[in-house]
This record gives C-alpha cells, structure tokens and sequence, in this order.
C-alpha cells in the first residue's frame, strides 16, 4: 500500500523544488513586477512545506479504493514522474535557462497546476480532519495560478 507519509515527503519535495525555482527567476529577473511576484510565490511555496511537514506528526495510513491491489500506487507514481518540477531536477538550472518572464510564468502555471492535481489525490490518504488544510492548500494554489495568469497578461 502506498503510505501517506510517502506521498507528504513527495509533496514537501516538490514545494521546495517549487520555492528555488521561484527564487532564482526572482533573483534572475530585472522585472520588477516579475521579481516581486515570484519571491511571494516563494514564500508561500516555504509555508506549504511547514503545512506539510505538520500534517506528517497526525497522518494515519488511510485505505484508498482500488479496482486492483497497486493500483493508487501506479497512479501517484505516474504524478510523481509527471511533475514538472520532479522530471526537471535541477530546478535552479531550469530557472537559469529560462529566457523570458513569459516561459518563467508558463513553467510556474504548470508547477501549480501539477500541484493541484497531486493535491487532489492527496486528500485521499489523509484523515478527515486534514482534508480541510489540504482544501485551502489547494486554494491558495488556485490563487498562485491567478496571480501568474494577471502578470503574464501584464506582459
């Protein structure tokens, strides 16, 4: 069975994967509105990791429904290997390459939309009562991706 605490280890790598890429387009970027965008979305990126490594202390090993034994197993594998941010490991490589605040905006859209879908299924191994934090975690994610999408139209 695929335990909870492995996929909140996942989720505290792929914020703090997350929080450099934020950083370094912040650091790279001579736009100040870029700039000031990422380094807020990087500080948000560092509360996600204490929301989950918080969620660790309480987690139960919850069962997920399965049609077949493995079967979450392969399908939070594949989201594993699918994010942005877990296939492109190097993240402050792939900020330094990055050419413009537009495919900056594009990489972090889709860091936050990965994350929302990981998310989702991540409700799915926590309690009850640790569905409600994962819920906001996901709102502010929602939020991030409004956020991109006015400072790439701005653009």
């Amino acid at each position: 069975m695929f335990k909870a605490i492995e996929v909140l280890n996942f989720a505290v790598q792929v914020e703090k994967n997350g929080e450099i890429f934020y950083n370094t387009v912040a650091e790279l970027s001579e736009d100040a509105k870029v700039k000031e965008i990422f380094t807020g979305l990087a500080k948000a990126e560092a509360q996600h990791i204490v929301d989950f490594t918080a969620l660790m202390e309480g987690v139960s090993n919850v069962e997920t429904p399965e049609a077949y034994e493995g079967e979450f197993e392969e399908y939070m594998k594949a989201l594993v290997d699918s994010h942005v941010f877990i296939k492109n490991t190097d993240v402050k490589a792939l900020a330094g390459k990055v050419s413009s605040p537009r495919e900056a905006i594009d990489l972090a859209m889709s860091f936050e939309k990965d994350s929302i879908l990981f998310f989702s299924e991540l409700r799915r191994v926590v309690t009850d009562h640790n569905q409600n934090t994962i819920d906001d975690l996901i709102n502010q994610e929602h939020a991030h991706i409004r956020t991109l999408a006015r400072l790439r139209a701005q653009i």
